[in-house]
């Protein structure tokens, strides 16, 4: 079963173990604040997994580039406090070197990328993670999930807390599902929910 928050296009699986398969109902009378205490409720460390450090990045400090201030600015506006904002999260690339240029972007040796993702899952349990780009989701086997969908990865043994992922479309400025204003306020509405959880989370630990 899927609780979806649809008021402020945010879904919100209670209990799902195929999301694919997963029926859903709506809150009709939601509220952004209702979805955030359900987020809080069911996850509490949030990790942002990007794809690899671009060519003149700094592999110690990942996402914290163009990619890290344009989510920020999404979340918080122009005028946003980029470090403050990444500081509400853990990062991670999945590639810890840049894998060079292919076309008009980035080489993606997505074998590589599957053997990272199959090794970090394990250590993830229980925690929920932003994918960020179908390429990065793809890695993780979940690139037929829909954008800023929580949905479980389910890894081990019977027992063991599954992972929660959600994937955000890459930051880059490439994919133009960016352009859209409505999309863009969607996403906004999004890293702010996850921003205050993650930050809450680790004022607690």
């Amino acid at each position: 079963m899927v609780t979806r928050h649809d008021a402020d296009g945010i879904r919100i699986p209670y209990r799902c173990d195929r999301y694919h398969r997963g029926r859903s109902h709506h809150l009709r009378h939601g509220s952004m604040l209702a979805a955030r205490m359900v987020l809080v409720k069911l996850h509490r460390r949030w990790l942002i997994i990007g794809e690899a450090p671009s060519m003149n990045g700094n592999p110690d400090k990942p996402i914290t580039g163009r990619s890290g201030r344009f989510l920020a600015e999404v979340a918080w506006g122009d005028d946003a406090d980029v470090p403050r904002f990444l500081a509400g999260f853990e990062r991670k690339n999945l590639l810890l070197a840049w894998p060079g240029h292919a076309g008009k972007g980035s080489a993606w040796p997505i074998t590589a990328a599957r053997k990272a993702a199959s090794t970090l899952l394990p250590r993830l349990a229980g925690r929920t993670a932003i994918l960020l780009g179908k390429r990065v989701a793809r890695a993780f086997g979940m690139a037929r999930l829909g954008y800023f969908t929580l949905a479980p990865i389910r890894c081990g043994a019977a027992g063991i807390m599954p992972v929660w992922v959600v994937i955000v479309p890459h930051p880059s400025g490439i994919n133009r599902w960016w352009n859209d204003p409505a999309n863009r306020k969607k996403a906004g509405g999004w890293l702010r929910v996850a921003w205050h959880d993650s930050f809450n989370a680790a004022r607690r630990r």
